[in-house]
């Protein structure tokens, strides 16, 4: 008769949360499992860019995973544009690489990483908590949840899953002439007829000369894809550089699609439970974001998860200091003033755009505009003093607009908040 292993702690999901959580709390003694239920080296629809402050926190990357090394972010908003130099030392990787080697660095510190399994249910009992999956079953002191946005396993926890967005993506292959036109840059691009609260990208892959393309919208909930081919065919600087592209697979993969949560979950701890990364709804609301937010959160989680096996203490009383810590840390400055920036901005499509042309056109005629902008991508500096800036250069921003015309998008989407909401 096999007898399951008590483990300290069960791991469903091995992104980056997942895998780093691993990592250090197998490098600090805890005997962990970390449930994948991909294989070795699954394709993940992400344009992959990982930040300086992301970066901060991590091992060196070996530069064999590393793609590119962004120096500019270029903005593009219907017929404005603006470039602008980086500061900081990020990077852009394929994530089939970047979180294998996440995961292998998780079991080179004795994780125990098991591919191909997927959690199928959550029992909670007096002394642990059991994760059966479709290779078995696992049973363990506490559970960190770190598999995305998963309705399902939301469910299984007694947890409403946050909003979403959803995101599409597809990758191709440059000749070496087209792809220098693009290298050591993210590339952003916002309109309104193929996208009405977000924006397009082409993030390189220079290395393997290949360019992440993709597409995510807050309000878009089906026929996202054709919106991201209207781009690549139609918009008049994007269809230019990928003029010569071809099909490239990634893994197997050319084209996906993720759903990315817009805003925080309601319960990111319980007993003997914690949520992290995509799980914990803490992606970025206004730039997207995922790895950056994930990493501190499996980072805050590792040394609350440590204290509490330290102590012996499983409770949602004793484990709700997680919450504070993450408060404190990321939701207070960041998450939270970044959600309540991007709500006020997108109440109208029209409004939207306009937003977005109008903030680039401020950026030409500030340098702290300018640094503000950077920081809105790179977060050297928390959402908070950007939201900040941004509310002082009110005037600014409805001066390009045009005041009356910002007056009657607003009072328009006023209106229609309102017809229904009387539906």
């Amino acid at each position: 008769m096999m007898v399951n292993i008590m483990w300290d702690v069960i791991i469903i999901g091995g992104g980056p949360a997942g895998a780093f959580c691993a990592y250090l709390l197998a490098r600090n003694g805890c005997s962990v499992v970390l449930l994948e239920k991909g294989e070795k080296f699954r394709y993940k629809s992400c344009a992959g860019g990982v930040t300086p402050r992301a970066l901060s926190l991590l091992p060196k990357v070996p530069e064999e995973i590393i793609e590119d090394r962004p120096r500019y972010l270029r903005v593009f908003a219907d017929d404005v544009f603006f470039e602008f130099k980086l500061r900081g030392e990020g990077i852009l990787v394929y994530r089939s690489k970047f979180d294998q080697w996440l995961r292998d660095l998780a079991e080179s510190e004795g994780a125990v990483v098991k591919y191909n399994t997927t959690a199928k249910d959550i029992v909670f009992a007096n002394n642990f908590v059991e994760v059966k999956h479709t290779q078995g079953s696992e049973e363990g002191k506490i559970l960190v949840g770190a598999f995305g946005y998963s309705g399902h396993l939301f469910k299984k926890l007694g947890i409403e899953p946050p909003p979403y967005s959803l995101a599409v993506q597809r990758e191709f292959k440059l000749p070496e002439e087209d792809i220098e036109e693009v290298k050591g840059a993210f590339e952003t691009y916002f309109g309104a007829e193929f996208c009405t609260f977000g924006y397009a990208w082409i993030f390189p892959k220079s290395k393997s000369r290949g360019v992440s393309v993709g597409i995510v919208d807050k309000e878009a909930k089906s026929g996202l894809l054709l919106k991201l081919d209207y781009a690549i065919k139609n918009h008049p600087i994007l269809s230019k550089k990928l003029r010569n592209a071809t099909l490239k697979y990634v893994s197997k993969v050319h084209v996906s699609a993720s759903v990315i949560p817009y805003g925080i979950t309601k319960k990111i701890y319980g007993d003997r439970f914690i949520l992290v990364g995509d799980a914990a709804g803490i992606a970025d609301p206004i730039s997207w974001e995922g790895m950056g937010p994930a990493i501190i959160s499996s980072k805050v989680a590792t040394d609350v998860i440590l204290k509490a096996i330290e102590e012996n203490k499983f409770d949602a009383n004793f484990l709700k200091s997680y919450y504070k810590k993450l408060y404190n840390i990321l939701l207070r400055d960041d998450t939270i003033p970044a959600l309540r920036a991007s709500k006020r901005v997108c109440i109208d499509a029209e409004f939207y755009s306009n937003f977005n042309k109008a903030m680039l056109l401020c950026a030409k005629e500030d340098k702290k505009f300018r640094e503000i902008f950077i920081w809105t991508f790179s977060r050297e500096r928390p959402f908070k003093y950007i939201d900040e800036y941004v509310r002082k250069k009110t005037f600014c921003i409805l001066k390009h607009i045009g005041i009356r015309n910002a007056l009657r998008m607003i009072s328009q989407a006023f209106l229609s908040k309102l017809r229904k909401s009387q539906e």
